[in-house]
Parts: structure tokens; sequence; C-alpha cells
């Protein structure tokens, strides 16, 4: 189906904002640019509420927002959004059936829909509805426990949404109407497991490959240019098993793209994130989004953090061939209780602060094989963080040191790096910092100290196997008596 008019559009736009019905579903939607350079005009967004539409813009067709309204979500571009449903049960009795007085809902409307715990011990698990009643819910498959929260969310979950070579354009980031470029909400599947993992469901995958993930997805993304938007780029809330590639998401007034909770098992790679004015590149805004994968992103030159972890329990996510250059604050900050991501083979230089900064109680975090340099401040900063990998990297030129282990930092690993050339130490130790390995680096031509362990409250730190040369002001400092630092032969403290 060809969309070469704005009244075609029109009547598009008015078509896909019914739940149910209508013309331009499971069949592609070609949208070309129109006659005289002239852009399609939206006065409130393109809303999409159903499965299965596929849009594909034919040399890239400019789409631009003029509404005088505000709302996050109301004002966006595009809203991609499925229906949901909030309340409290009156009764629940076991771990399938929970209860509503007087909910008055439709026999079996929620069929197929999600179901979701906002509170209590089973807070976040998800399930699949199986039927309901005029006021009774039943799931597909038991809940781990028995709730004992009763707050929840049911929503219909939108899949197979595609969305290709559109250039969109916001009312500039400065102008205090408009929104998002794309929001999106409560599309795709993911099933909190028993063991407090996120599984997919085997509508995505066939075992660990997925041979149905190619034909059944959340939403996706691709080739599409996002600019001058109020807020983000791309705002993602409850989305699942979706894809977004080679975007060019630019000069929006906060984030590129805005990860707003409960984001599960994602995939973004091949974007340009980049210019986004007061905000940053990636942020991950509310809590629970897991298991996204990142990949061969270029994020520069934003007006704050490349990525920002700014709340708790964003956990398992990965970062592999990423670019983080030339942002306005720190590269990479996980800010507190962010745990178990995975960080390989990024490239992380040139930002104004600290390359990558690890905050209070993010623990099991893995850096490994990274370039860390020329950062205004230091390369990898962590302050009251635990059990976190630092191996293998290459840091180097950074303003300050290498890497410091601040504000009682402890169970830390620090081994196989190399880490030249920067400002002040290698490695620096403070804080009452204890109890990290730091072991096998190559520790040469900082202009301080090679490793440096300042103060007594710095304890039972193991240090071993270290090369250590051709420091300003020597390669070795501590108090003694306090940290294990093996014999001289497992140590090359040269000179």
């Amino acid at each position: 189906m060809d969309i070469k008019t704005q009244a075609q559009f029109d009547e598009m736009k008015t078509d896909l904002a019914l739940s149910t019905g209508g013309t331009y579903q499971n069949v592609p939607i070609n949208i070309y640019p129109l006659p005289n350079n002239e852009n399609y005009a939206l006065t409130s967004p393109l809303k999409i509420v159903k499965n299965n539409i596929n849009i594909i813009g034919v040399d890239k067709p400019k789409f631009v927002m003029n509404t005088t309204g505000t709302d996050e979500v109301n004002n966006s571009i595009i809203d991609i959004t499925g229906d949901s449903i909030t309340g409290v049960f009156s009764s629940i009795s076991s771990t399938t059936t929970f209860v509503k007085s007087s909910a008055g809902w439709t026999v079996n409307a929620y069929t197929g829909w999600v179901l979701i715990f906002k509170s209590g011990n089973a807070l976040n698990q998800t399930r699949i509805i199986s039927s309901n009643t005029v006021d009774t819910i039943t799931v597909s498959e038991a809940f781990s426990v028995t709730p004992n929260g009763t707050s929840f969310l049911i929503y219909k979950p939108i899949e197979n949404v595609i969305i290709k070579n559109l250039h969109l354009v916001g009312m500039g980031n400065a102008n205090a109407n408009g929104s998002n470029g794309i929001n999106i909400a409560n599309c795709g599947l993911a099933h909190f497991g028993n063991s407090n993992q996120w599984e997919t469901y085997n509508r995505y995958h066939a075992g660990s490959i997925g041979v149905n993930k190619t034909t059944k997805v959340g939403v996706i993304i691709e080739n599409c240019d996002i600019e001058e938007c109020r807020t983000s780029g791309i705002r993602l809330t409850e989305v699942k098993n979706s894809r977004f590639s080679k975007n060019r998401i630019f000069n929006n007034n906060y984030y590129g793209i805005n990860l707003n909770g409960y984001c599960i098992e994602n995939l973004l790679y091949d974007n340009v994130i980049e210019k986004n004015v007061t905000g940053g590149g990636i942020r991950f805004h509310a809590q629970y989004c897991f298991s996204n994968n990142f990949v061969g992103n270029l994020i520069q030159n934003n007006g704050a953090y490349g990525i920002l972890f700014a709340t708790s329990y964003c956990n398992n996510n990965i970062f592999t061939s990423n670019t983080v250059q030339n942002n306005n604050n720190h590269g990479i900050l996980l800010n507190t209780s962010d745990c178990s991501n995975i960080f390989t083979s990024n490239t992380v230089q040139n930002n104004n602060g600290s390359g990558i900064v690890v905050n209070a109680n993010c623990f099991n975090n893995n850096f490994t094989a990274n370039t860390i340099q020329y950062n205004y401040s230091t390369g990898i900063h962590l302050n009251n963080a635990y059990f976190n990998s630092i191996t293998g990297n290459n840091i180097n030129s950074n303003n300050e040191h290498g890497i410091r282990l601040y504000n009682s930092s402890y169970h830390n690993t620090v081994s196989g790096n190399i880490i030249t050339n920067n400002g002040l130490s290698g490695v620096y130790l403070d804080s009452s910092s204890y109890r990290n390995a730091i072991a096998s680096n190559n520790i040469y031509g900082n202009k301080d100290i090679g490793i440096n362990v300042y103060g007594t409250t710095c304890q039972y730190n193991n240090i071993y196997g270290n090369t250590s040369q051709q420091n300003a002001n020597g390669n070795l400092s501590l108090v003694a008596g306090y940290n294990n630092i093996a014999s001289t032969s497992a140590n090359n403290f040269i000179n």
C-alpha cells in the first residue's frame, strides 16, 4: 500500500489508531516523499495500537510535528503503545488466580494479555493471562510464589511493528511544546522466571537460537533520523525483544534513547547517538532494565553523559564494541545498585569527566578489553563499589589516574591491564578501599606513582605479579604492614 499525499497519510493515521479492524494491518505500507520537498505534517502523534504494522519509508520522507502540547507520551511524533489497565487485587489465594471485586470486566477480554505484579514478593514477575471472568484473572503458568502484593499492571503487548527509513523532526530542542520522537510502551514479551532471571517466551525463541525471533518481535526501528525533539529521540517503557538499529538520533533536548523501566532483552546496534543537548546519549531512567544488548553504537558529543544508569537494578546488560567519546560529562556512569553488566571491547575517550564511573553498591560488573583514554578525569573510577572486574583493558593518557578505587571499594579485581601515560597514578587506592586484588598489570610512564595505596585505612589489598616501571614519582607507594605484597620476584618494580 503506497502513501504519496498528505491526505493518504492522514487516512492511514486514523486507521492505525483503531484498536481493531482497518485496512493497513498485515500489509507493507510504503511512504514516499511529498512533492516539492514538502513535509508530512502532524499536530498529534501517529499512534499505532495493534500488531503487524510494517511502515517503510522510500527515500526517507520527512515528518514534522507541530503541537501546542507538552505531554511526554501524547505529543510524540510516533506513539506505539499497547492498551493497559492498573489496579489492586482484593483477593489472592493461589499462584494462578487473582480476584478484583466488582471489576466488571468483559469475560476473556484480557486473554493473551500480560499480568505484572507491582508490589510484594512477586514484584515485576510476569505471566500470560489465559482467561478472565468479570472479576477474576487466571494465568497460564503459576507464579513462583503466592503473591502477597496486590498492585498490578495488565497490558496488551504489541508485536511485529516495523518502522524503517523515516526522518522525524520535532519542534526544536528548546521549544516548550512537543515531546519524544518515538514513544514505545507495552510492546513485546519477556518472562520473569522462577530463578529471578528474565527468560523469553517460545514465541520468540526456540532453544537458544530463536528461529522464530526473526518473524515475531516486539518493535523494529531501523535507519531512521530523529532530531529536534523536546525530550528524547526514542523513549521505551515496558519494551521487550525489540530491535533498534542504524538510526541517527541527534539534536534532541534531553536524551537520545531513554529506557524508562522494564525494558528487557532488546538489541540496539549500529546507531549514531550524538549532539543531544542537555542530557546525554543513552539513559536508563527507571528500574529493572535487564539483559539488553548494545553493539557497535557511536555515542558522541552529547551535552552530559554518554551512557547513564540513572537508577538502580538495571542488570545483565551487555555493551560490546561501542564508541563513547567527546561527551560533556563521564563517558559511562553506573549510579547505584546496577549489577552484572558486561562492557567488552568498547572505546571510551575524550569525555569531559572520567571514562567510566561505578558508584555505590554496584557489583559484579565486568570491564574487559576496553580502550579508555584521553578522558578529562580518571580512566575508571570505582566509588564504594565491590566485586567488580577490570581486566585486560588499555587505560592510557587520562588526565588524572588510570584506575581509582575510592570510598570503601572492596573485593574488586584489577588484572592484566596496560595502564600508561596517565596524569597521576596508574592505580590509586584511597578512602578505606580494602581487600582488592591488583595483579599482573603492566603499569608504566604515569606522571605520579605506578601503584599508590594511600593511607592506613586501605588494608588487606593483594598486590602481585605486576610490572611497574618508569613512573615519574615511583613505582609503588603504600603504608607497610597493611597490604599483602607478593615477593619482589612476583612483582617487578623497575625504576
